[in-house]
């Protein structure tokens, strides 16, 4: 079981948590969806879409995450061990 504490990076494994806290960035655009549509570290700026243990809870969130990461030049790290 993951733990708060143990949360990374996928990109940069960078430590998610401080104190006890999640780091994470949620992004939400307005008229897309109602929340935060997905996650991004805070130190790279890779980032991800909304899932719960492991499977993408929609394509909406996954694709965000997709035009972010290329838009900021961050690499892809779980697409590039995973072709």
């Amino acid at each position: 079981m993951t733990t708060l504490e143990d949360e990374r990076c996928a990109n940069c494994q960078a430590n998610l948590t401080q104190g006890g806290h999640s780091r994470v960035i949620g992004i939400e655009i307005q008229g897309v969806y109602d929340g935060v549509l997905y996650w991004t570290c805070p130190d790279c700026g890779f980032a991800w879409g909304r899932v719960f243990g492991s499977v993408t809870l929609d394509h909406k969130s996954d694709e965000a995450a997709l035009i972010h990461n290329q838009r900021r030049g961050v690499l892809d790290a779980v697409s590039e061990q995973n072709p």
